[in-house]
């Protein structure tokens, strides 16, 4: 074809092993579909990521529950590779959630925006120039200020578990 016989095998042979690995690739997923074992795996790797109680909430939360027909908890698990939930979480959907998780979760953030926006809307009404509105905002965040910086640790220390689960999961994936 080319008048090079290595030409033509090595195009042959890049040929043939594209061939097998899209043979090879569309049997795997065809197996992980018909055994539903993708959305098990995620579970178990969220689950080790953010630990089971994170977990179970993330999988609870309606950005989350509502991508797939069966819930985690409603599976008939009898098999022990079929999994719930959904086999793929976009990672805009997974952080929005954690994040969403970590606000909703304690009431420490709800009430210092309730007193920021209370503080606004005062400086609005009351038509405050804006060299007065910053201090007007320092003043309504400083009973919480403890409370922030307790949240922003134990936000920091959540953040932190999650890095060193990721670095315990790398480390165990490079020595098989």
């Amino acid at each position: 074809m080319f008048g090079s016989g290595v030409l033509d095998t090595a195009i042959g042979l890049l040929f043939v092993f594209l061939l097998v690995s899209l043979l090879v690739t569309i049997a795997n997923e065809l197996i992980s579909s018909a055994m539903l074992s993708r959305a098990k795996w995620l579970q178990y790797g969220v689950a080790r990521l953010l630990g089971s109680e994170w977990a179970q909430r993330l999988y609870a939360h309606p950005l989350i529950s509502s991508t797939t027909s069966s819930p985690p908890e409603k599976v008939d698990n009898k098999l022990p590779w079929r999994g719930g939930g959904p086999s793929y979480i976009p990672s805009r959907s997974f952080a929005n959630v954690l994040v969403d998780l970590v606000r909703s979760g304690d009431t420490t953030l709800q009430a210092i925006r309730l007193s920021l926006q209370n503080a606004l809307d005062t400086a609005r009404d009351k038509q405050l120039p804006l060299e007065d509105l910053t201090p007007a905002l320092m003043d309504a965040a400083t009973p919480y200020s403890a409370d922030a910086k307790a949240l922003s640790t134990d936000i920091a220390k959540l953040l932190g578990d999650i890095v060193d689960r990721d670095k315990v999961s790398r480390q165990w994936l490079s020595q098989l």
